[in-house]
């Protein structure tokens, strides 16, 4: 009888295979790490010059995130250029304008994983108060975000001013995770 990494050995051939799959993947991670501390600049070249390398992210991904947030997001939810370069990360608001333009020109844009997963969780808060809105009324959930919020969570700040002041992607987590679950 051979050995069953879940026990009672009646289990599928695909368990050991994603569980080699998950070794692979972490020993190809190790290489890469090792080469890097090693000093191959060939390898240091290759993840330096596609930051998001691994992510499942493209400039086209980018570059739609990004208008959806220009246009929509930033309007709906009355954010300043300042409060929106916070919401991304810090971002200057040169390089914020620069790349507005280039996504509204229809041109891919390279972002990084951290702003993607921002651009990610703020389209997701998006998404969860046009399905909390009664009735479709977009507006009522909108104001929602942005009145200040009664729930101790948010210390009496709005969901909109937690967010922009705290300005970690922490805070759009607990946001988005509020947001979730009020939606059930």
């Amino acid at each position: 009888m051979g050995y069953s990494l879940w026990g009672s050995g009646a289990e599928p051939q695909v368990g050991m295979s994603i569980f080699i799959s998950a070794y692979l993947r972490k020993l190809l991670l190790w290489c890469i790490i090792a080469l890097l501390l090693r000093g191959d600049h060939s390898m240091r070249a290759v993840l330096e010059n596609n930051p998001n390398i691994g992510t499942g992210y493209t400039p086209e991904h980018a570059r739609a995130a990004l208008s959806w947030f220009a246009k929509t997001g930033a309007n709906e939810w009355e954010l300043s250029v300042d409060e929106q370069c916070v919401l991304l990360g810090g971002v200057k608001q040169r390089t914020y304008h620069k790349w507005k333009k280039e996504a509204q020109n229809g041109a891919s844009i390279e972002l990084n994983h951290d702003m993607m997963e921002r651009l990610s969780l703020l389209l997701g808060i998006h998404k969860a108060l046009k399905i909390i809105a009664p009735n479709g009324a977009i507006d009522h959930a909108v104001k929602w975000f942005i009145r200040p919020n009664e729930n101790p969570l948010f210390g009496g700040l709005s969901m909109k001013d937690f967010a922009v002041q705290r300005a970690t992607i922490d805070a759009l987590y607990t946001v988005r995770r509020y947001l979730d679950r009020a939606r059930g």
